[in-house]
């Protein structure tokens, strides 16, 4: 009866353990009915059998499904969220702000890529200090998500003072300092697919709500920073006016998200299901071992391009469009502003339709599609260039298809490599992206706010190269992208 006993509670536990909502939840609790009533029974080797049988398959679900506390997941998120509107909130002003302290366009293109740049120096040092010993393995993601926010709020008043002292390079060092916060993007995808954390049916659809709220966050940006530009614009004050307003607002939201913070992450450190998951087996070979074959290398190396192809192409186009639509359409910073917003509003239902797509397309399906999507919206508004026929509808409707294509292309990229290489590589892998993801974020700024010089069809041209390119490497690879758990 003591044994019995044991049973019913190992399975209480177990099905306490996930959601019973869904149809396999109800097949789990169901199973549990069913071994009870066989514990009770006796002991027999049949009963015995049938009960260890599905008490493995409870567990392997469980494994497969565990998420963090749903708390934690949701801050994540909103650190995601508030960092792409920390990043973009500058696009519609930087351009007129740098001129009016005597910077060119090209200077402004630096500002707003350069923190993704400067992410890099900082990276290892935060991943650092974010692995001590004493976590055993463990990730301390509370410790970036604190720097994330004291940097943005640190870098933010650099920023809005340049003004009032009328030193150019305030600008930029205020963006330098918000580079450590941009840091925590790695940690957001890390936090979403780690293996410790996260079963690997949910990795895919965590990526895909992280994609999701830097959509968000791209639409919030551009927008907030527009309108509080055209809300001050006849404001004299040298610390609030159109060119700071926006950034003023967005500390503020910082200091209010700091203090939620501290009172409401839960940290993951050690206890539950993720340390029973990843006890190594003993027919498995030792991690020093392992090694990354010719093929997990290309693999590496594809993957991250898709990343760097990705944001550099978003990251080109959104730098320039204050710029072009100017030009071209003779557009205000509240209308660029604006025309950044909408762009994003409007995939943003789709890109949160693509974090279901992992229940019918395998990752490797959806990057390939997603990159092709791309290449359509690229190469539409080259011949739109070439056609003379750039109109702001058309316009519009190039930049969305290729903004929606691109954001989803890189959602399922860590999650994908997670699942394919060894976990002594997971680091590797989340390196790798997020090495790809700062580079690009820099460069394509650069080009973007450079597009006179480059010409628009140049800049296109270029965008489009690095897509084919991309996409050329996927045949060599298409076989071993299959879904295969490390």
């Amino acid at each position: 009866m003591q044994v019995n006993a044991h049973a019913d509670q190992d399975l209480d536990r177990d099905v306490h353990e996930i959601d019973l909502t869904g149809t396999k939840g109800k097949e789990l609790l169901q199973t549990q009915i069913e071994l009870r009533s066989l514990s009770r029974v006796g002991n027999s080797d049949s009963h015995l059998e049938y009960a260890s049988s599905q008490k493995s398959q409870n567990r392997s679900f469980i494994e497969a499904n565990h998420t963090p506390p749903k708390i934690s997941i949701a801050l994540i998120l909103l650190n995601s969220f508030l960092l792409d509107v920390s990043l973009t909130i500058v696009v519609p002003t930087s351009a007129a702000y740098t001129e009016h302290l005597g910077g060119k366009a090209s200077f402004s293109g630096l500002t707003i890529g350069i923190p993704n740049l400067i992410a890099l120096l900082f990276m290892w040092p935060v991943i650092r200090f974010a692995s001590p010993k004493s976590a055993h393995g463990y990730t301390l993601y509370f410790r970036p998500l604190v720097i994330s926010g004291v940097s943005s709020i640190v870098g933010n008043l650099f920023y809005v003072f340049a003004g009032k002292s009328n030193v150019l390079y305030f600008i930029l060092i205020g963006r330098i300092l918000n580079g450590a916060a941009f840091t925590m993007f790695l940690f957001h995808k890390r936090y979403l697919t780690d293996k410790l954390l996260v079963g690997v049916n949910k990795r895919t659809f965590l990526g895909g709500l992280n994609i999701l709220a830097q959509t968000f966050g791209m639409m919030a940006g551009p927008f907030i920073g527009g309108l509080m530009a055209k809300a001050t614009i006849h404001s004299k004050n040298a610390i609030w006016n159109q060119y700071t307003s926006g950034t003023w607002v967005w500390t503020g939201v910082w200091v209010v998200y700091l203090i939620a913070s501290a009172f409401l992450f839960k940290e993951v450190t050690g206890n539950g299901i993720a340390q029973e998951t990843t006890q190594p087996e003993n027919d498995t070979p030792s991690e020093s071992q392992v090694k990354l074959s010719k093929t997990n290398k290309f693999m590496l190396f594809t993957l991250s391009l898709a990343a760097f192809v990705s944001y550099f192409t978003i990251d080109g186009y959104q730098t320039s469009i204050p710029i072009y639509t100017e030009k071209q359409f003779g557009f205000s910073n509240f209308a660029s502003g604006n025309f950044l917003a909408l762009g994003a509003l409007v995939i943003a239902p789709f890109v949160l339709c693509s974090s279901y797509m992992s229940r019918w397309l395998g990752d490797r399906e959806i990057v390939l599609y997603s990159l092709l999507l791309g290449l359509f919206g690229v190469l539409l508004h080259i011949i739109l260039i070439s056609a003379h026929a750039v109109t702001t509808v058309s316009y519009f409707f190039s930049y969305v298809i290729m903004f929606l294509g691109l954001s989803i292309t890189v959602g399922p990229l860590l999650s994908l490599l997670s699942k394919q290489l060894h976990p002594r590589y997971h680091e590797l892998a989340g390196f790798s992206i997020q090495f790809a993801v700062c580079t690009s974020n820099t460069i394509g700024s650069v080009c973007g706010s450079s597009i006179y010089s480059i010409t628009p069809i140049g800049f296109a041209i270029l965008c489009l190269a690095q897509v084919v390119l991309c996409l050329t490497c996927f045949p060599f690879l298409w076989s071993k992208l299959k879904t295969k758990l490390k």
